[in-house]
């Protein structure tokens, strides 16, 4: 159908501007190439990239429907294209108003294991650049917490995620503690009866 050939055709633009290094030769290339994603270049203040992992096995026609899904979703509050490769989903975002609630629309997909987001860019610049950096940003958070951003405001949530992560864990340390203490002289009869209850 057409429908599915402009998506395909999308992804190969997308693919080339973020892949290639040698793609970027100035801004009237990004203008061509955005258009030829039905982007209007003139209504876009900002770029950024997300690279996404998928569990791992997740088969490429699977990867390819998480795609449609994310670009959907992600489309609400920002226009986006992009293409699958490897079990990692990697989305052009493009934007006239900011990115501020990106990493909340990311997290909100359910579809990852772990995700990087490169800093907001210029629309006229090398878009490669961004890739390199959402690509390095998912390597860090593939490695810890699953969410790392290459500006300020990802290393703040990354921050708030950890403190939640270690509230967490001396929350459920105290619990175990408590339980422990309750049960410690209990037979083991006694016990699986207190829990089944």
């Amino acid at each position: 159908s057409a429908a599915r050939q402009d998506s395909s055709n999308h992804q190969a633009v997308a693919a080339a501007m973020l892949l290639d290094c040698y793609f970027y030769t100035g801004a009237e290339q990004n203008r061509s190439a955005l258009a030829r994603m039905g982007l209007d270049a003139d209504s876009i203040r900002g770029i950024t990239v997300a690279a996404l992992s998928l569990e791992e096995g997740m088969q490429e026609t699977l990867c390819q429907t998480a795609l449609g899904a994310a670009e959907k979703f992600l489309s609400r509050q920002y226009l986006c294209r992009g293409f699958c490769s490897g079990g990692r989903i990697v989305l052009l975002l493009t934007s006239d108003t900011g990115f501020l609630q990106l990493h909340a629309a990311i997290d909100e997909l359910r579809l990852t294991v772990s995700a990087g987001i490169s800093k907001e860019h210029a629309p006229d610049a090398d878009f490669h650049e961004a890739y390199k950096e959402a690509m390095e940003a998912l390597r860090i958070a593939e490695g810890e917490s699953g969410f790392c951003a290459s500006d300020a405001m990802g290393s703040m949530d990354q921050l708030c995620g950890r403190v939640l992560q270690i509230i967490d864990k001396e929350y459920m340390d105290e619990c175990v503690k408590s339980v422990y203490d309750e049960f410690e002289n209990c037979s083991p009869a006694e016990y699986v009866a207190a829990i089944v209850m």
